[in-house]
This record gives structure tokens, C-alpha cells and sequence, in this order.
């Protein structure tokens, strides 16, 4: 970052690096190919309650383990939701 003044070298600017939303074990876990993920998306302006309920209730019928639940589940997020 080039040097101070006084001839002194900045520190480096760590690298901000992206927090990993998951734990191991739901990172580790392995949607099957042929598994039907839910079609819903939430951007904000849908009911919040709702999309929740809509999505676990889809997850339900569909199958699929708690861990596979919390990976997807973010797939539904569009827009300034999802940042």
C-alpha cells in the first residue's frame, strides 16, 4: 500500500474473507441429482411467515434431511434478500 512519511510501510489490508454460512456437516451434505428442490423465491416483499412455512412444507413432501433443508433453503433468496 505504499509507504508512510516517515519511510514506514503500511500494513497490509487483510483480505476480507467470506464468513461460510454452514456448518461442516451441511456443507458436506450431498443434494442427490434427482432430488426436485422447491420452485419459491422470497425477495422481500412476499410474506416472510409464509415463505417459510411454504418452503418447509414443500421440503416435507419432498424428503430430504435437516441438513439439506438449511442448504437449500438459501437458494430461494433473490435480490437484496439474498445479499
Amino acid at each position: 500500500m505504499g509507504e508512510r512519511a516517515t519511510g514506514e510501510q503500511s500494513p497490509p489490508i487483510p483480505v476480507r474473507a467470506r464468513p461460510m454460512p454452514f456448518s461442516q456437516v451441511i456443507m458436506n451434505v450431498v443434494i442427490p441429482t434427482n432430488f426436485m428442490t422447491p420452485k419459491i423465491i422470497f425477495t422481500g416483499v412476499e410474506d416472510p411467515e409464509a415463505h417459510i412455512t411454504t418452503f418447509h412444507t414443500q421440503m416435507m413432501i419432498l424428503g430430504g434431511t435437516d441438513a439439506m433443508h438449511c442448504k437449500l433453503f438459501m437458494g430461494t433468496f433473490l435480490g437484496t434478500t439474498l445479499d
